[in-house]
């Protein structure tokens, strides 16, 4: 009984103490909270010569009037070489009127020289009056297209003839690596870990070497992708020299770029499984055609 009094005048004690705060009392914003911040922290741009526009807003209730400074820091790209800053004052004007503002790079097009995507940021020299909000920089990577294997990069339909369910399409895509110029990543290589369908956001990829001039991708066999089923059952690639798994050596996809791209796997099929059984298994020929 002695606890069940405790409670109560816990209870009445709680009740009191809640009733004294007035509900609808709210952290108030005013000018004094004033911020300005980039509205994005990292954007890409095509080296096309293309400019990019950069969105900087000034966060106040009713609003100001200052003005705010800004530079660029180089990276891997560089001033005057791979950029330029369209107003080389670095001055951002905020009114109340006005309370975004742009920062205009002109990204200098390099044609002919491979680079990599390379990467420089703006960030804030001085914010005057108002704060930095949490978005004090925003990151620029600049894509380069001069990859020495962008004629087989992108998008593709494929087609084969699937042991479990017939004759069956799907999309793919071909990615370059970040760091490897004669490297190249299968996203959707098969239709069951094609993206738009089974694992959209899961790294399924499986990487093959391409040697252009030769006009031939070698995709190792026996690799396992980065996913993992279940978290635990590595998922891995094969050959199928039908009704036999090749378990080593290289699966070897011959490239046409005649009259478009067309890539294509005539000597063996493509098997995908993990420890628990079969995922999916192609037999050839697979075509693989560039959209």
């Amino acid at each position: 009984m002695k606890k069940v009094l405790t409670y109560i005048s816990l209870f009445v004690f709680g009740a009191a103490l809640f009733s004294s705060c007035n509900l609808n009392e709210s952290p108030k914003f005013n000018d004094k909270d004033a911020f300005v911040a980039f509205d994005k922290a990292a954007v890409s741009v095509k080296e096309e010569g293309k400019t990019v526009v950069i969105p900087v807003t000034l966060a106040s209730l009713k609003g100001v009037s200052t003005s705010v400074s800004y530079e660029a820091v180089d990276g891997t790209a560089k001033n005057g070489v791979d950029y330029k800053l369209a107003d080389e004052t670095g001055i951002l004007t905020f009114t109340p009127e006005a309370r975004t503002q742009y920062i205009t790079v002109n990204i200098i097009e390099r044609d002919g020289i491979f680079t990599g995507d390379i990467k420089f940021s703006l960030k804030f020299k001085s914010t005057g009056d108002v704060a930095e909000g949490a978005e004090n920089s925003c990151t620029i990577t600049i894509l380069d297209h001069d990859h020495p294997l962008s004629a087989i990069l992108g998008k593709y339909s494929a087609s084969a003839l699937s042991y479990y369910n017939g004759p069956s399409t799907w999309d793919l895509e071909i990615m370059k690596d970040e760091k490897d110029v004669t490297m190249v990543w299968f996203a959707g290589i098969i239709p069951y870990f094609a993206t738009s369908f089974a694992y959209p956001s899961a790294d399924t990829r499986f990487y093959g070497i391409a040697d252009l001039e030769a006009g031939t991708i070698s995709i190792p066999i026996g690799q396992s992708c980065a996913y993992k089923y279940n978290g635990t059952y590595e998922i891995s690639l094969y050959g199928v020299d039908f009704p036999n798994v090749v378990q080593s050596g290289n699966i070897v996809l011959k490239v046409n770029t005649t009259d478009g791209v067309v890539i294509t796997s005539e000597d063996l099929g493509i098997y995908i499984t993990d420890e628990t059984g079969a995922w999916d298994l192609v037999l050839p020929v697979v075509t693989f055609t560039k959209k």
